[in-house]
């Protein structure tokens, strides 16, 4: 008979080998790093103060900042703290480049743009692949003025073949996605329209997903590294999922190609995630901050931790940036 504790221990081994993964239903899965900071903001302040890097640039006009969502500026209800609200627009007000970057695509960010009061700046949507302006003159409120796609074909036969009976789709511009079979209810945004599997072929998207309710994580992430995907960039979710990407796409190309554009320099991004396929914008800022209840190998990747996302983490860090 196993011990209950020894499988956690085994599976939360597991996890940190993972690729970068997402996590499309919210929530953590795995241990939580310990050490993390707690305490009232005055004290998360201090903390944060404590780790800023020396040469970090000074001047607001000159920072590129980028949030994940869930976990980092969502609250587990979906809703947004006051004080975050406001530190956001205090960062727009002094000039600050103010940008979300998230999994969702760019039709399923709209209300959290709401949440959060956000009408201008940029979005990374759809891990990398989709980067949009906000413009209000444009009749879904923003403008596409990047985006990287990619022919599923060779992933989907892949998947197919190594997993029979998965959940497949595609995600198409300005529609939401096309599937081989419904996924479960509330975990896709946007439309969803069944199609025959040879419809999903030959054609150019932004982004591949699998899903098998059925699953667990492990025994899934064993299957889809055996269906030898390549030239394409995958990531295992917080549950029996799978996103892929094209070549080389991550939230942090989406943000490098941004950072030149904007002719910004490195050492003003500042980038906070708490997940997985937050891995490569962590690794690509200059400074990188952890949420509190970031997994181990997360907070590995950053160069700095604050609190969790109900004690405030972000606008604390945030403040310790613009008072030093």
């Amino acid at each position: 008979m196993t011990n209950p504790q020894d499988d956690a221990a085994q599976l939360s081994e597991d996890l940190e080998q993972l690729d970068p993964v997402t996590k499309p239903m919210g929530g953590h899965f795995g241990g939580i790093a310990p050490g993390a900071p707690t305490g009232d903001f005055d004290y998360l302040v201090e903390v944060a103060r404590e780790q800023l890097p020396d040469d970090l640039v000074m001047d607001p006009t000159q920072m590129l900042i980028a949030f994940d969502i869930d976990g980092t500026t969502l609250l587990s209800d979906g809703t947004v703290t006051e004080r975050m609200k406001q530190t956001i627009k205090r960062l727009q007000a002094a000039g600050a480049t103010v940008l979300l970057a998230s999994g969702r695509a760019s039709w399923a960010i709209k209300p959290v743009l709401a949440k959060m009061d956000i009408t201008s700046g940029y979005v990374v949507c759809s891990n990398g692949a989709v980067l949009i302006r906000l413009d209000d003159s444009y009749p879904d409120g923003f403008e596409v003025i990047m985006e990287r796609t990619f022919d599923p074909t060779d992933a989907l036969l892949a998947l197919r073949e190594a997993m029979p009976d998965v959940l497949l789709g595609i995600e198409i511009a300005d529609f939401g996605f096309e599937v081989s079979h419904a996924f479960p209810e509330g975990e896709l945004t946007g439309n969803q329209r069944v199609v025959d599997f040879d419809q999903m072929l030959h054609r150019q998207v932004c982004r591949v997903i699998a899903r098998d309710p059925d699953m667990d994580i492990v025994s899934f992430k064993n299957l889809v590294e055996s269906a030898g995907l390549h030239s394409v960039e995958w990531a295992i979710g917080w549950t029996a999922w799978v996103d892929i990407a094209p070549e080389n796409v991550s939230k942090a190309s989406a943000l490098e190609e941004l950072r030149q554009r904007l002719n910004l320099p490195m050492e003003g991004t500042i980038t906070f995630g708490d997940g997985w396929n937050d891995a490569q914008m962590l690794e690509w800022a200059h400074l990188s901050v952890a949420m509190g209840d970031s997994p181990q190998g997360v907070v590995d990747l950053a160069t700095a931790r604050t609190a969790r996302v109900d004690e405030d983490g972000v606008p604390a860090f945030i403040e310790a940036i613009l008072s030093r």
